[in-house]
């Protein structure tokens, strides 16, 4: 089951981020409206993505109920009819900067269902149907709404309307709100488990001084967690590590290490943590000796979990998708550069001991780690550090991270970049 699941589960998230991610790529939130751009068919009181500038916010919302500076700059305004929710505009800092999207939790007049959104707008350029939600695509007017399964709106993004997303014979429909072969019949008797064993461990991977182009703090200690699940001569090791990333070359000498301990299965999950330092050498610093470090405490990780194997009594499998409101998981995940491209599914594997408790928690979604503001020079395991402290704090077991399909770009929705609201979010 273990084995099945998660391969599974990971490849139909990626295909998924894939083919949106590819559709959206022609519409970003970076864009200008030309001069010459038709009326849009729908506004913000009257404001337009891509055109009007951070003043002009101001000026016709007056002051937000709250400010924060994230990759652009965000202003909070309450939702209309919707108390405790907010409508977010993304600009730049500056008073003339251009208003870049809107992600919105009111609803407007006329568009309060799909029958009323389909009515005002036409049919869309581009469906999506998750099991509970759907997006509607009107590119070309600078619009995405999010509904119910039903077609109750729940939410609107707003940016500069250009040209159609979905090109010319390009399917306009993405069903994934239920199984393709349909529902699937109850195994016959209950599933055997005595056969497989899991190991745990966790090492710590933060770096220290020399390893990195310039001086850091360590505000909190970057690890690698790891679950080993084994049975009869097969063996996978599932490692969350917290760093910005590795290369296969880099990656590779680890799976080949391990195949000496006895595993011959390594799924090595980064968390593309933005507080940890360039594990790749794309900003130009190759780290080796902070590279070696990461394989030699992965491979001592994985030997651990080896040594402390116990046998199974349940393995646990749960996948929920996060309510999507305001286009977007309110509070914890949003899509910066696409909005409302979102898959908000969370995913569980929870091995139990035969004592009753649990081994193993493995969490898997999608979203960059990147919620403090001092970023690689404060190391930080961030939010993910913190839920997997969380996760074991409550009796989880040892808590892994792996990260999903993030794509371009899925990102945190906390207010602050703190680690206050890191944790929060965690």
């Amino acid at each position: 089951m273990i084995y099945r699941f998660v391969p599974a589960m990971s490849v139909a998230l990626t295909a998924t981020f894939v083919f949106v991610s590819a559709l959206a790529s022609a519409q970003a939130v970076k864009g200008m409206v030309p001069d010459d751009a038709p009326p849009r068919a729908l506004s913000y009181h009257g404001l337009i993505p891509g055109k009007d500038s951070h003043k002009r916010v101001r000026e016709v919302l007056g002051e937000p109920v709250f400010e924060s500076k994230w990759y652009s700059y965000k202003l909070y305004y309450p939702a209309k009819d919707r108390p405790g929710m907010f409508d977010v505009l993304h600009t730049g800092q500056n008073e003339d900067a251009h208003l870049a999207n809107i992600d919105a939790a009111s609803i407007p007049e006329g568009y309060e269902t799909e029958s009323g959104i389909r009515e005002n707008l036409g049919k869309p350029e581009f469906e999506l149907r998750m099991a509970t939600w759907k997006m509607l695509d009107y590119t070309k007017e600078g619009v995405r709404f999010s509904l119910t399964p039903a077609g109750k709106t729940t939410g609107v993004a707003y940016f500069p309307h250009t040209t159609t997303r979905v090109p010319e014979g390009e399917r306009k429909l993405l069903d994934l709100s239920s199984l393709r072969e349909g529902p699937q019949p109850a195994p016959a008797e209950p599933a055997d488990f005595s056969n497989i064993q899991v190991g745990v461990s966790e090492k710590v991977i933060s770096p220290k001084e020399g390893w990195l182009p310039y001086r850091f703090e360590i505000h909190d200690d970057l690890k690698v967690r790891i679950a080993v699940f084994k049975t009869g001569d097969e063996a996978v090791a599932f490692v969350g590590a917290d760093n910005f990333g590795m290369g296969w070359h880099d990656v590779n000498p680890i799976r080949d290490r391990v195949k000496e301990l006895g595993v011959n299965h390594l799924i090595f999950a980064m968390s593309h943590n933005h507080a940890t330092g360039d594990t790749i050498g794309v900003y130009g610093h190759y780290p080796a000796e902070y590279i070696l470090y990461i394989q030699d405490q992965t491979v001592a990780g994985v030997e651990q979990a080896l040594a402390e194997l116990q046998p199974v009594k349940e393995i646990r499998t749960a996948s929920k998708e996060l309510p999507m409101d305001g286009i977007r998981v309110h509070d914890l995940f949003r899509n910066a550069r696409n909005p409302g491209v979102l898959d908000p599914t969370v995913s569980l594997v929870q091995a139990i001991g035969m004592d009753g408790k649990a081994i193993t928690t493995m969490v898997h979604f999608a979203c960059h780690v990147e919620s403090l503001q001092k970023g690689a020079r404060e190391i930080s395991a961030d939010f993910p550090g913190y839920m997997c402290d969380q996760i074991t704090e409550d009796g989880g077991g040892q808590a892994v991270f792996l990260n999903g399909a993030l794509g371009g770009m899925v990102s945190g929705d906390n207010r602050e970049r703190t680690h206050e609201s890191a944790e929060v979010m965690g």
